[in-house]
C-alpha cells in the first residue's frame, strides 16, 4: 500500500471534500506559507499539539521526527500548490518515520521533484481529476460558476461593498469593518471561498478575486492600485491596465528595466507590460519584444518591430531611457538572427547541442547571455567557464544554417586538446561544423575557408571540392 496518495485537480473538483473525510492530522497552507520554516511550523503543532521549538528547518524536522509515537499516524495537507520545492522536500521528509501516511491534494504536484521516484518504488499513488471523481462520485461544478452564483445571490449592497475591495491582495479585519462586512458572515452565510492566516488577515480564493475584478469598475480599480503601488507593485500594475491607465504601468515599469533586462526576469517582463496596447508602451516596447523572444514568441517580437529588421529591434529593446544603450557587438547580433531565423526548434536545437532534448534550459542560458551582454555573468570554477564556451559555440554553429559566415572556421583552435573536458566535446562540434559547411556547399553557396576545418580529413575535402587541399594532403602535407 503506497505511503503517500498525492491527489492533482483544479478548483471545484472535491480535494478539500475528500481529505475531510479522511482521518488523520490537517494542515491547509495558504499563499506565502510553503517555505521549509513554514510548513514545518505547521506540522509540527498539527501533529504534536504544541508550538515548534526555535531553531533552523533541519533542527525543527528532526525534533519532529523524534516527537512522532512509534506508530502509524495520518497527515492530510491541503493546496500543496502553494508549496516552494524546499518547503516540498521536507514534508517528504517525514516519510523517514516509517508509519507516516500522507496525504497531499492541490492544483499541481509540481514542487514535488522526488515525486516520480516514490511513485515509481510504489510508495507513492497520484490521483488525476478522472481518478478522483471515480473514487467520490462526486460531479463537480466549476468554482468559477459557484462563486458567479453566490456572488449574484448576495444583496447588492453588500456585493457592491465587497466588490470594493477587488485587486487588494489579502483583507485585514479593519478593510471588512469599514465596508460593513464580516469574514464570519461572507464564508459561513455567503458560502465565499475565503481563508484565514496567522495574524488575522484573509485571503480570498483566486477564482474569487477574479470575479471581483470583473465587476468593479474604474473608480475601484484606481483607488485600490494607488493603495497598494508601494508594496504590491505587481498587483498594481495589473489593475492600472485593467483600469485602462496603461501610462501608470509604464510609470511603475521604467524603474524596473534595468533589473529585468540584467537578470533576464522575462515573465515579469510580460507580465506588467504584456496586457497593455502596444501603442502605449513607449521606451518600453523593445524591452517587451526582447521578453517575447526568450519565450520563443518570435511572432509576437516581430509585430512590436513595426516590420523593421530584427537588428533595429535589437537596438531598441537593449536601450534604457536616460541610461547608456546596452548593445550587442556585430557578431553577437548576426548569432543572434540567425538562431531566430533558423529552423530548429528549442528542442531540436538543444537535441544537437547536447545530444539530450531535456538539456534545453541550458540552451536557453546561453542565448540570455547573448541578448543581454552587460549583464552580469557570474563563474563558479573552471568548468562553467568551458561550459559557457562549448554553448556559444554550439549556437554559433546552429546560427551558421542560417547565415553561413557565422561558422566558425577556426574552431579546432577554440577547442585545444590538452583540456580533457574539451576532447569529449570536440568530435561532436566538429561533425556539427564539417555539416553546416556541406550543406551550404551543396546549396551552390560554399563557405570560403570551409576546408580549414579539418584540412587532413581527405573525405570532407572531396565532398566540399576543395580540389587543391585533397592534392596538397595527398602529399603528406595539410593545408595551411
Amino acid at each position: 500500500m503506497p505511503r503517500i496518495v498525492a491527489i492533482e485537480a483544479p478548483a471545484g473538483y472535491g480535494k478539500t471534500t475528500y481529505l475531510a473525510s479522511l482521518p488523520g492530522a490537517w494542515v491547509g497552507l495558504l499563499p506565502g506559507e510553503g517555505a521549509p520554516e513554514e510548513v514545518l511550523g505547521l506540522v509540527y503543532r498539527a501533529l504534536l499539539g504544541q508550538a515548534p521549538p526555535p531553531g533552523p528547518p533541519a533542527k525543527l524536522m528532526r525534533a519532529l521526527l523524534d516527537g512522532l509515537p512509534g506508530s502509524e499516524f495520518h497527515l492530510r495537507v491541503d493546496d500543496v500548490h502553494h508549496l516552494t520545492p524546499e518547503g516540498a522536500d521536507f514534508l517528504l521528509g517525514l516519510l523517514q518515520h516509517p508509519g507516516a501516511r500522507l496525504y497531499l491534494a492541490g492544483r499541481d504536484l509540481l514542487p514535488f521533484r522526488l515525486l516520480p521516484r516514490l511513485v515509481a518504488s510504489g510508495e507513492a499513488e497520484v490521483w488525476g481529476p478522472e481518478e478522483l471523481l471515480a473514487r467520490t462520485g462526486f460531479t463537480p461544478r466549476p468554482l468559477e460558476e459557484e462563486v458567479e452564483r453566490r456572488l449574484a445571490a448576495m444583496p447588492p449592497g453588500e456585493r457592491e461593498a465587497l466588490v470594493s475591495l477587488a485587486g487588494l491582495p489579502f483583507w485585514r479585519p479593519k478593510d471588512l469593518e469599514a465596508r460593513g462586512l464580516s469574514y464570519h458572515h461572507l464564508v459561513a452565510v455567503h458560502g465565499l471561498p475565503i481563508q484565514r492566516a496567522k495574524g488575522d488577515t484573509y485571503w480570498p480564493h483566486d477564482v474569487l478575486k477574479e470575479a471581483l475584478l470583473a465587476r468593479a469598475d474604474e473608480s475601484v480599480l484606481l483607488r485600490n492600485a494607488r493603495a497598494i503601488e508601494d508594496l504590491h507593485p505587481e498587483q498594481a500594475a495589473r489593475l492600472y491596465a485593467l483600469a485602462r491607465r496603461p501610462e501608470e504601468v509604464v510609470r511603475l515599469a521604467l524603474p524596473r528595466a534595468k533589473a529585468w533586462l540584467e537578470e533576464s526576469r522575462w515573465p515579469e517582463v510580460v507580465a506588467w507590460l504584456g496586457p497593455l496596447p502596444e501603442e502605449s508602451l513607449g521606451p518600453l516596447r523593445g524591452l517587451l519584444a526582447l521578453a517575447y523572444l526568450e519565450r520563443g514568441e518570435s511572432a509576437k517580437a516581430l509585430r512590436l518591430a513595426d516590420g523593421d529588421s530584427l537588428l533595429s529591434l535589437r537596438d531598441r529593446a537593449l536601450y534604457l531611457p536616460g541610461r547608456e544603450p546596452i548593445r550587442l557587438t556585430e557578431v553577437e547580433t548576426l548569432v543572434l538572427l540567425g538562431l531566430l531565423e533558423g529552423p530548429a526548434t528549442p528542442s531540436e536545437l538543444a537535441e544537437r547541442v547536447y545530444g539530450d532534448e531535456g538539456r534545453a534550459h541550458a540552451v536557453h542560458t546561453a542565448l540570455h547571455r547573448l541578448r543581454s551582454k552587460n549583464a552580469p555573468v557570474r563563474t563558479y570554477g573552471r568548468r562553467y567557464v568551458l561550459e559557457g564556451c562549448r554553448l556559444d559555440l554550439a549556437l554559433s554553429l546552429e546560427a551558421a544554417r542560417s547565415i553561413p559566415h557565422l561558422l566558425p572556421l577556426d574552431l579546432p583552435s577554440l577547442l585545444p586538446g590538452d583540456e580533457p573536458i574539451y576532447a569529449s566535446w570536440r568530435a561532436r562540434l566538429l561533425a556539427q561544423a564539417k555539416a553546416v559547411a556541406l550543406e551550404w556547399a551543396r546549396r551552390g553557396k560554399p563557405i570560403p575557408g570551409a576546408h580549414l576545418l579539418d584540412p587532413e580529413d581527405p573525405e570532407y575535402l572531396d565532398a566540399l571540392g576543395h580540389g587543391a587541399a585533397l592534392e596538397v594532403l595527398k602529399e603528406g602535407v595539410a593545408w595551411q
